[in-house]
């Protein structure tokens, strides 16, 4: 699939919202960290220097807009929360 057919097809799937959709600044990234003690925000389970490094983690929105990104709609979570808020969020258990 070429670049430029691609743009439509996310577009169709995600709707327009996902085009704009962009990620949180390091620094509201780093804020979160702090704010969640470097913990999983589901499970509690710690982050260490080389979860951090090594990308373990995922900075997901609360309320599901990608376009809002401030500290107040973001959340650290670990791969494995993560992937069952996925699965919960689309139906598979």
């Amino acid at each position: 699939m070429m670049i430029t057919q691609a743009k439509p097809f996310v577009e169709k799937i995600f709707g327009k919202e996902a085009r704009k959709r962009k990620g949180f600044s390091t620094t509201i990234i780093s804020k979160a960290f702090d704010k969640q003690k470097h913990k999983c925000l589901v499970c509690k389970t710690k982050f260490t220097k080389f979860d951090i490094t090594k990308k373990y983690y995922t900075v997901h929105h609360k309320v599901g807009k990608t376009s809002i990104n401030t500290l107040a709609n973001c959340e650290i979570l670990c791969l494995k929360c993560n992937r069952k808020k996925r699965e919960k969020r689309i139906g598979k258990k």
